[in-house]
């Protein structure tokens, strides 16, 4: 599959697939392998981690980019992660150092390595996290690639681990067996050479030469002299002198200068060595028990950082504390939930109790609502067979079982009628609505006829049965 294809499979889940794929294309064929500059640039897809823990599958340019450093062509190896919302939101850069580099904090880039391309006066103003629209202005990769090489070349990102402090190596002391080497006989010609076997003459320690500086050197072939990054001046580098080998003549000292006796001047004052502590001959000793042989202490191992305990009782305060607020809010929880399986537990018995007895009501109840269920219908029915029957007059329905018993009822009805009869027209003389003659005369006549009425109930009554007789009086 070629590169190409494998870019545009990928760039599908971009938002802007189209400009992340001919802007990673460019790139590539700019500073990849046949591209105008020496560094070499490789695309990639994997796995990136966000600050919050999000984890996308984003697209990386990682290789090396050349600069170009007080006259000397150095490789500075990036990782650029394209994220999705490209190029509406900036590359995230981030540079990778080799073994023996340490990345260099400055102010655009941290010592994890991030390049805060947002903010570098190179770039700045090109990428807008805020969702604004990109203009054609603003630069892509190959012209922050640009940029990068440009910013990197004032100020490398990078630094050598060993040139932190730069300490010359202490000159190895001479061995206490052998005696200082004194020339008393002059100094000897350099083209001669000793016949026996003895210790070389003292020769000064040259201080280390200046470490080079971090970067990957170029792969040319045309030779370019190392930079020189020490600000301070390092002290004269003397002659080398071979190594020597015991057994065999030392080589010739080849001096640039006539040696000036005495030979001791040339000679390094180096602190006397520690006296050596004889070990007790055991059998010369007159103790029986000689005291313990002295040994020397272990170096104390060294302090715990400061930051780091201080970070580390942070986290465990609040993740004890976090822990305690969880064990009491599940200890609630489960108080909450066992009080709760006690009340479940205890109201089985009951709601089972509750059943049966809503079962039994429900008996009786589909009893009784039959029963008045047929009650209703028989009703409805005879008021079905009134109102077919039509209305009834009151002499129907008032009537006794014979006609003297018909007859007993009228007369009792007119006698009760004149009574009432007599008793308005004497509130009518009170009133003064009628005189007294008429209400005489009128009185008389009523009396007459309700006497005769009365007289007739009587005899009617003597007729019928004794209890019939009680019933109508």
């Amino acid at each position: 599959m070629s590169t190409q294809k494998w870019l545009r499979e990928n760039c599908v889940k971009y938002e802007e697939k189209e400009k992340v794929y001919n802007e990673v294309n460019t790139a590539l064929e700019t500073f990849g392998l046949y591209g105008r500059s020496n560094g070499w640039l490789k695309v990639k897809s994997d796995v990136y981690t966000y600050d919050d823990g999000r984890t996308h599958l984003l697209l990386c340019l990682h290789g090396l980019l050349p600069i170009n450093y007080r006259d000397s062509t150095y490789h500075i190896p990036v990782d650029m992660w394209i994220p999705f919302n490209y190029p509406r939101g900036p590359p995230i850069v981030y540079v990778v150092p080799a073994q023996g580099m340490m990345v260099k904090n400055s102010k655009f880039v941290e010592l994890s390595g991030r390049c805060d391309v947002a903010n570098y006066e190179g770039t700045k103003g090109s990428w807008l996290d805020r969702g604004e629209k990109r203009t054609e202005t603003r630069p892509g990769l190959v012209g922050l690639i640009d940029a990068l090489i440009a910013w990197f070349g004032k100020d490398p990102p990078v630094y050598s681990r060993a040139a932190q402090n730069p300490q010359p190596s202490p000159a190895p002391a001479p061995s206490p067996t052998r005696p200082p080497f004194q020339n008393h006989a002059g100094p000897r010609p350099s083209s001669s050479f000793s016949n026996h076997a003895g210790p070389p003459p003292p020769t000064y320690s040259p201080p280390p030469a200046p470490p080079r500086p971090a970067f990957m050197p170029s792969t040319s072939w045309t030779p370019q002299p190392p930079p020189i990054l020490q600000t301070r001046s390092a002290a004269p580098i003397p002659p080398a002198t071979a190594p020597w080998t015991p057994g065999h003549p030392p080589p010739p000292r080849i001096q640039s200068a006539p040696i000036q006796p005495p030979m001791q001047s040339m000679i390094i004052q180096s602190p006397p060595p520690p006296p050596s502590i004889p070990a007790p001959d055991l059998l010369d000793s007159d103790d029986p028990n000689p005291g313990p042989e002295f040994r020397p202490s272990p170096a104390p191992p060294l302090p715990p950082n400061p930051i780091l305990l201080s970070l580390h009782s942070s986290v465990h305060a609040k993740l004890t504390s976090a822990l305690q607020s969880l064990q009491t809010s599940l200890h609630h929880s489960s108080e909450h939930l066992r009080k709760m399986q006690d009340d479940l537990l205890r109201g089985e018995p009951a709601i089972k109790d509750e059943i049966a007895r809503l079962e039994a009501v429900k008996a009786v109840s589909l009893n009784v609502g039959s029963r008045l269920r047929q009650t209703v219908e028989a009703a409805e029915r005879n008021v079905q067979v009134l109102r077919d029957k039509g209305d009834v007059s009151v002499d129907e329905l008032i009537c006794g079982p014979t006609i003297v018993h018909n007859q007993l009822i009228d007369l009792v009805a007119e006698d009760n009628a004149i009574e009432d009869t007599i008793y308005h027209l004497h509130r009518a003389l009170n009133s003064g609505s009628i005189d007294l003659d008429r209400f005489l005369k009128t009185t008389r006549v009523l009396a007459e006829e309700q006497f005769m009425k009365r007289a007739l109930i009587e005899k009617i009554q003597a007729g019928l049965p004794l209890g019939e007789q009680t019933m109508w009086r």
